[in-house]
């Protein structure tokens, strides 16, 4: 059963400093503005979080703009329709304020959510195939992917990869008979098919195919 609660009632449960927040939505539209209110207003409290988001930049401007920001996961960075440059986005990049920024295609970045959604480990794509886009892997060289000595995460908010090449000859496994059609990798005169892991919001993402956090 769903919990009914108040903006601030849910910013001071759920959010505190380095949790990874999803902001659903896309670009300037249906963003969950009343959420990042509040997280700015509780500023004191919540000092930086991780924010992951698909597109645009209206809250994530905001938050950045409030120095809010611990870590970026996100595609295009920009307000559209309103000016070309989140500047103080720009500008914490700039100044060290946002160390960690890891770009993904618009597409790129939609897969790794419905895997999520769906609890797959990963989803298959070719989207971002021909850019250098896979070769920037800023989790990995900061150390922050894959699993220590003893078997715990090295950062649980993490994925363990992010692009994974599969042999061009390979097939994905047949559907099940609920889905309509079967999936196969691209020939061999055809460039392979690389996988994006899941998003690492994934619990969330399986509760709801609607979602604005994972913590």
């Amino acid at each position: 059963m769903a919990e009914i609660m108040t903006a601030r009632e849910a910013v001071e449960r759920y959010i505190k400093t380095g949790t990874q927040v999803c902001w659903g939505g896309f670009s300037y539209t249906r963003r969950p503005f009343t959420i990042a209110r509040e997280v700015i207003r509780q500023r004191d409290r919540i000092q930086k979080i991780y924010c992951t988001m698909n597109g645009g930049a209206s809250i994530e401007e905001a938050l950045a703009a409030n120095d809010l920001i611990e870590w970026l996961e996100t595609t295009y960075v920009g307000l559209e329709g309103i000016q070309p440059v989140a500047y103080s986005i720009r500008r914490r990049i700039q100044d060290g304020s946002i160390p960690l920024f890891e770009d993904y295609s618009n597409y790129g970045y939609a897969t790794r959510t419905i895997a999520g959604r769906y609890g797959w480990p990963f989803a298959p794509l070719m989207a971002e195939l021909g850019s250098s886009i896979p070769e920037y892997d800023v989790f990995g060289k900061a150390g922050l992917r894959g699993m220590k000595a003893d078997g715990s995460w090295i950062d649980p908010r993490i994925p363990h990869g992010v692009y994974v090449h599969m042999p061009s000859k390979a097939a994905i496994a047949p559907p099940t008979k609920r889905t309509p059609s079967t999936a196969h990798a691209s020939p061999t005169n055809t460039p392979a098919i690389r996988a994006s892991r899941s998003c690492s919001c994934r619990q969330f993402c399986q509760r709801s195919p609607s979602f604005e956090r994972s913590g």
